[in-house]
């Protein structure tokens, strides 16, 4: 079958390209066959990334018309749409409309194109957020509508699917893909990140830059982020010696990860770094941590994936979504609580009950496991009936 993958790729977010990394590893697995071509903000990049054909995302909303429409940058798009089999948006927190107009109906507009070539239309692994307006009630509505499988990646975006009343959409639940197939992506690497750190305590941190007009920015500044997770691992590092190393998950946290690695330095931390945006690199260094204090949701999800207990800051209702999946919301720190003391406090006890919780983080990704597989053999495996050519189920 052809496959045409959407989502937010190609932006330098190694969250995102995980995503597509991992989508694309559960239909290659299950649909041998496959061929795949993905909408890129950038295809240069991940056509060498990830080595599929990519077509450039053009937003005909606002500024992007002229572009779009007049340069007919437009039309490799539909091209691509008429050539795919099934429309297949890739992961992420697309089910939401506080982003804007413009970026809501960019995001999916491919979808009402496929659907008007009446193609299949799947949502694996994505999440949704309570629409904050009427009118984003009924344009998510109408994009659940149209899309004939749609796979949330947490209980409460599948509930509110629900209360939207969905006509013939299967609704159905499995983690977010990362977390099952995160050590598909570095099987065998090594990494030499830690071959000095000795008996010292290893741990990994990521922050994350956000837009000016983000509402935990409003709360806490990056310059009082920063400062609140230097002294978080300065009280950690009081009581054990740690070896830190500073995590890169997108561009524009570049400048954020320098200022927090030159502070934990001039603490008199050891402090390592790994900015090369790769998805094997990342996973290999945070396979051998002891914890991670993470601030990007995937920063998290591939902690959990690989077993090793980790920290969430919560600058976005999807990371405490995710770590409720878990029960580990005390180990996800609010706005309102975070604090150097609230950090190191956090660390400790999750060092503290890091046996027993490794054993729940690798059993609950074991029965995710087993359950993103089964939901993939139904929608990939060729011989599984097609509801798009029969009817929506």
């Amino acid at each position: 079958m052809r496959y045409l993958i959407d989502g937010c790729y190609g932006d330098g977010n190694v969250g995102d390209e995980a995503l597509l990394q991992a989508v694309r590893q559960l239909v290659e697995r299950h649909d041998r066959d496959a061929a795949i071509r993905v909408m890129s903000a950038d295809p240069p990049a991940t056509e060498l990334l990830h080595g599929v054909p990519a077509i450039l995302q053009t937003n005909p909303f606002g500024a992007g018309f002229y572009g779009a429409v007049c340069k007919g940058q437009l039309l490799p798009t539909v091209r691509a749409i008429r050539w795919a089999d099934c429309f297949l948006l890739g992961g992420g927190e697309l089910f939401r409309d506080d982003v804007g107009a413009r970026a809501t109906f960019g995001m999916f507009y491919r979808l009402f194109l496929a659907a008007a070539f009446n193609k299949r239309l799947i949502a694996l692994s994505v999440g949704a957020q309570e629409p904050t307006t009427r009118f984003g009630t009924l344009f998510l509505k109408a994009v659940m509508n149209r899309t004939h499988d749609l796979v949330f990646r947490d209980d409460e975006s599948a509930s509110i699917a629900e209360r939207m009343r969905l006509r013939k959409t299967r609704i159905r639940i499995s983690s977010d893909v990362v977390l099952t197939e995160v050590r598909r992506f570095a099987p065998a690497l090594e990494t030499d990140h830690w071959s000095r750190s000795g008996h010292r305590l290893r741990v990994c941190v990521a922050l994350k830059a956000l837009r000016r007009n983000h509402r935990f920015k409003a709360a806490c500044g990056e310059s009082a982020l920063v400062e609140h997770v230097a002294e978080g691992l300065c009280r950690l590092g009081a009581q054990r010696e740690l070896a830190v190393t500073v995590l890169v998950f997108a561009t524009r946290d570049l400048n954020l990860a320098d200022t927090l690695g030159a502070t934990l330095a001039a603490s008199g931390l050891s402090v390592a770094y790994e900015r090369s945006g790769r998805t094997d690199r990342l996973a290999s260094t945070m396979r051998h941590a002891d914890l991670v204090v993470a601030m990007p949701l995937h920063a998290s999800v591939f902690a959990f994936g690989l077993g090793v207990p980790a920290i969430g800051i919560d600058y976005d209702r999807k990371v405490r979504k995710f770590y409720g999946q878990f029960g580990a919301d005390r180990f996800c720190l609010a706005p309102a609580v975070l604090n150097g003391e609230s950090i190191s406090s956090a660390c400790l006890a999750a060092l503290e009950v890091a046996p027993a919780l490794r054993l729940a983080i690798e059993s609950r990704v074991h029965k995710e496991t087993q359950n993103t597989e089964e939901i993939a053999r139904d929608l990939f495996m060729p011989e599984a009936s097609p509801p798009w050519a029969v009817g929506r189920r």
